[in-house]
């Protein structure tokens, strides 16, 4: 089957800011009284601030909680990683050889507008992606595969057409139940956690995925 566009996570694929968001989140819960482990919130990676809220809290927040959440966290996480992320060994070039390729591309993440502009923006990779799907749009989290298929609306493609680049065990369920194919790149979550979600690939990096020829038509 031919794959005429791709569509990228950014946290832990495009750029490894999962041990920033970790500690933003240890900071975060332990202002609201609750202790998180490590564990629970790698789990959790996809979801959006009211998910974890949720789970801090142990009820359901308020709109105003979920805004003020929202606001100090990503302070903390940007506080925290400013000056400190680097893209993936193997990104650009991938990037580059997608881009030569003709492929369709996007970002589809539940992270704020604010993280995506810090993050694409300070890395040199917004260029590459015309299309982005944030938390603005309002979307339901992963494992919903909403993201995913307002991603493929607006390139214009099937989502069967569609690959997807994930680190996380419920961006692998959104994708899939997008009806896309997906590849998985370990960092997050090991090999064999995401062997248990049954992408189609999984490729150690992105040098590894570029040899492989994982964006052939």
């Amino acid at each position: 089957m031919k794959t005429s566009a791709c569509i990228f996570d950014m946290d832990g694929v495009l750029c490894d800011t999962i041990p920033f968001h970790v500690e933003a989140w240890h900071t975060y819960s332990r202002e609201r009284g609750r202790e998180l482990a490590d564990g629970e919130i790698i789990a959790w990676m996809g979801a959006d601030n009211r998910f974890y809220l949720e789970r801090i809290l142990g009820r359901e927040p308020a709109e105003r909680e979920v805004e003020e959440c929202v606001a100090r966290k990503e302070s903390l996480f940007r506080e925290l990683s400013r000056g400190r992320l680097r893209p993936p060994p193997g990104l650009h070039a991938f990037m580059d050889g997608l881009r030569t390729e003709g492929m369709k591309l996007a970002v589809a993440t539940g992270a704020p507008p604010d993280n995506v502009e810090f993050i694409l923006g300070g890395l040199g990779l917004a260029e590459f992606f015309p299309v982005v799907v944030d938390s603005a749009a309002g979307l339901r989290c992963k494992p919903a595969p909403d993201c995913y298929l307002k991603a493929a609306e607006l390139l214009g493609a099937p989502p069967e057409e569609c690959m997807v680049f994930e680190d996380a065990t419920g961006g692998i369920a959104a994708a899939k139940a997008a009806g896309m194919r997906v590849a998985a790149i370990v960092g997050t979550n090991t090999r064999e956690t995401l062997e248990a979600a049954a992408p189609d690939w999984i490729f150690d990096s992105f040098e590894e995925a570029g040899a492989a020829g994982a964006f052939a038509r």
